[in-house]
């Protein structure tokens, strides 16, 4: 048969024609030469179906199955015309004339709340009929963009996939989360008009991350020698995402003895009531909610300098913490011999 442009009806070059038994298996494919024809040998008499693939070809054609039935990737193929094949005999006339279709085209990227846009490569971008028939699908290049190519005029849906499973949140356009069953036909119409281009189809990702920050202070400045200190520890969870078993450390310094401390969690968020010496323990934090220590200590009698306490939050592995620089928090307190504080208080005092 001949593959031809149906606006122009000249012939297409290059243009693959596969042939398919009545399983839908492929048995035999051909590419038309410069005029546009083809001939697949070598077939058992049987019956069978043929369909066209020009996908990887520059013109946005839309394929068909024969005897015209437009048919993506993953079409029926025994919806098409059967074609009776004869032993030792060519059947003739099995023609395809394609129209030019129209494309859609965007970028999928990541959406880490508010900073830089990146690109995700090799993302599937996948088109839906209004039905929710599985029409065509495009990969993303390093970039993230993406064109989907050879569709017909008319109305479509349009969702992510990711094929390497990389623990970004789905979306089915227009900003919709989309798991890997959701009913793609609840998603925003993209319309497509033929030889033309619907572009700024773009799906920005989620990828579950969360901001944590933590505070410490012991509002003293100085403290006598073998005097308790008492600190605040403050672990807050800016978001964007939900976090459980985040670990909170208090490693004490060996100046520090015989610490006991408590834990007050807002609503929304967990943490253990009470512990002795060093803090090391999980939290669980929803977006925006706190858990508050109170870490009392005893300084050491026969130590007098800065003491120097640091206390830390880490992110579990599943959710990453993008933003590291308030992970940390350090207070210092002098401690001082007990005539140092009394002189302190009095030295600037007139005598009477």
């Amino acid at each position: 048969g001949t593959v031809t442009d149906d606006d122009t009806s000249l012939p297409i070059q290059n243009a693959r024609v596969e042939i398919f038994n009545d399983a839908a298996s492929q048995v035999g494919s051909a590419n038309t030469d410069p005029n546009g024809d083809f001939s697949v040998a070598g077939l058992p008499a049987d019956t069978y179906y043929a369909r066209t693939n020009t996908s990887f070809l520059a013109g946005d054609y839309v394929d068909v199955l024969y005897d015209g039935l437009e048919c993506g990737p993953d079409c029926n193929v025994t919806t098409g015309s059967g074609i009776a094949v004869t032993a030792t005999q060519t059947t003739n006339g099995i023609d395809f004339s394609l129209g030019q279709g129209g494309s859609i085209s965007g970028t999928v990227t990541e959406d880490i709340g508010g900073g830089p846009t990146t690109g995700i490569g090799g993302f599937i971008v996948r088109v839906f009929d209004e039905a929710g028939a599985d029409i065509a699908a495009s990969l993303t290049d390093v970039t993230g963009a993406y064109t989907i190519k050879g569709l017909s005029s008319g109305n479509y849906h349009a969702r992510t996939y990711d094929p390497e499973n990389r623990d970004y949140l789905d979306e089915l356009y227009d900003d919709i989360p989309c798991s890997p069953d959701c009913d793609v036909t609840t998603g925003a119409l993209i319309a497509v008009t033929a030889s033309s281009e619907t572009s700024g189809i773009d799906f920005a990702l989620l990828f579950p991350n969360a901001d944590l920050q933590i505070s410490k202070t012991d509002s003293q400045d100085e403290v006598t020698a073998g005097d308790p200190i008492t600190y605040s520890i403050t672990v807050t969870n800016n978001g964007p995402f939900d976090v459980i078993g985040a670990r909170v450390q208090d490693n004490l310094p060996a100046q520090l003895n015989l610490a006991t401390w408590e834990c007050q969690a807002e609503p929304g968020a967990g943490c253990p009531a009470s512990g002795s010496s060093s803090i090391n323990t999980l939290v669980n934090l929803l977006v925006g909610t706190s858990v508050t220590f109170t870490l009392t200590a005893v300084s050491d009698s026969d130590y007098f300098g800065t003491i120097t306490n640091t206390a830390s939050v880490s992110a579990p592995v599943s959710i990453p913490d993008r933003i590291q620089d308030n992970n940390s928090a350090t207070d210092e307190t002098l401690t001082l011999r007990g005539n140092e504080v009394f002189r302190d208080s009095f030295e600037d005092q007139s005598p009477d």
